[in-house]
């Protein structure tokens, strides 16, 4: 079954970050499905950032993809994260392919000095919705936590 791994953010102010993003298959040998979850494949200097239409294994929608190298903030997992407010709000996805139980993973971090704005939502096979809404961050720094989900994707 190929389904299409979303995020979005569902408010015109503010952003989001989200790091070590991880679709695995239930089971003695659990498999990673997600290609560059932790968005370490692709090379950003250290201490700087630059927004992409894509990255490897992620397609932009709207106003691209920001990767960040520990910038306004420390990644989760390695050095990189990604911030989906580039210009404006934006999306990406990840078109996967599995079957039965799998098990949705992520990090998730209010943009650093921002209000109740930040909100994230998701959509994979039949497990959607909002993880969080209104949400801020009055640090300096990010604010890290983690996320996880179960869904049946079939068996086609």
């Amino acid at each position: 079954m190929v389904n299409a791994l979303h995020w979005n953010i569902m408010k015109l102010t503010h952003s989001l970050s989200a790091v070590a993003l991880s679709l695995a298959t239930l089971g003695a040998q659990a498999t990673d499905l997600v290609v560059n979850g932790s968005f370490e494949a692709n090379t950003q200097a250290a201490g700087t950032w630059n927004i992409y239409n894509a990255l490897t294994g992620w397609t932009g929608i709207g106003s691209g993809i920001e990767l960040r190298n520990n910038v306004a903030g420390t990644a989760q997992d390695g050095v990189n994260f990604v911030e989906l407010d580039t210009n404006k709000n934006s999306a990406m996805y990840q078109t996967i392919t599995g079957t039965g139980w799998v098990t949705l993973s992520f990090w998730y971090s209010a943009r650093p000095n921002t209000g109740l704005t930040n909100e994230l939502g998701y959509s994979l096979g039949t497990l959607s919705g909002s993880v969080l809404n209104g949400v801020s961050n009055s640090t300096n720094s990010n604010n890290w936590q983690h996320f996880t989900g179960v869904v049946n994707l079939g068996n086609s």
